[in-house]
């Protein structure tokens, strides 16, 4: 009598590509990888500059510290089992595309928490009329560029996260009063639209449809429990009782903005029809 074949190796292969592709959450925001249950994140206290007389003293400052944490505590996990005849009379392409499932679903809810977690810790907000796109993201930009955020929007770039209807109603608005460019883009594979210096991505993940969130890249930090990451169990020994196969996999991480990027997140809301 043949046993059932289990190909453990490939699934975990797959798992781990399916985790590794380009996202939002670790693409556009400031992913860290650790193996750490608490991430610290000093940050100091801005130099000053003076004017100085040549041959005279001058003053130092003093350089403060404060420490701000992201606690990697919140896990997440895909458990599904298979019955020994399905697996059987399926094999080798069921298992891979459980584990591309899971996968997905798993890069979904880092995808939601990230959005979530800079729509909460947006420094201000924004709503776009509808029709005014363009100048509701004019106003948006000039939120973020206040004090110091020119300076890091320059270096950083910054994105722009929408429903498709919202991101339809903006691209036309833009391709309409002649704004619309476009950029090569790694994270899709292609171009992407840009507009007011943003870039714009379509996402399902915003929480609503006229819900928006525009940011420096690199604003939201999202911890990584590496040793968990895509870390995968396959149960031979009939889970729950039952005659079957349990596939496994989980991940553990936290989300944060820190102090000094609270003002570089902008929490929009873009008026539908």
């Amino acid at each position: 009598m043949a046993n059932t074949i289990v190909y453990k190796e490939d699934f975990a292969v797959t798992m781990q590509e399916k985790l590794s592709e380009m996202k939002f959450w670790n693409t556009l925001g400031d992913a860290i990888f650790t193996d750490k249950k608490v991430f610290n994140n000093p940050y100091k206290n801005d130099p000053t500059v003076a004017s100085y007389t040549r041959g005279a003293q001058f003053t130092y400052t003093d350089v403060t510290l404060t420490n701000e944490t992201l606690n990697i505590a919140t896990t997440a996990i895909s458990a599904e089992y298979i019955d020994r005849a399905d697996l059987d009379q399926n094999g080798y392409d069921l298992q891979m595309r459980l584990a591309s499932d899971q996968g997905d679903e798993l890069q979904d809810t880092l995808e939601t928490a990230f959005i979530a977690a800079g729509v909460a810790a947006a420094g201000n907000s924004n709503t776009w009329a509808l029709g005014s796109y363009i100048d509701g993201l004019a106003v948006t930009r000039s939120l973020i560029v206040a004090d110091k955020g020119l300076r890091l929007l320059e270096r950083k770039g910054g994105s722009v996260l929408m429903s498709p209807s919202a991101y339809a109603l903006l691209v036309g608005e833009a391709q309409s009063a002649g704004v619309l460019t476009f950029a090569e883009d790694a994270l899709v594979n292609g171009t992407v639209a840009k507009v007011g210096g943003f870039k714009i991505y379509e996402s399902n993940l915003t929480g609503g449809a006229t819900q928006a969130l525009a940011f420096v890249n690199k604003s939201i930090t999202v911890g990584i429990l590496n040793t968990t990451f895509g870390m995968t169990i396959v149960d031979e020994a009939n889970p729950d009782n039952r005659s079957a196969i349990g596939f496994t996999t989980r991940i553990d991480y936290g989300i944060k903005v820190f102090f000094n990027n609270v003002n570089m997140i902008v929490d929009v809301t873009a008026a539908a029809v």
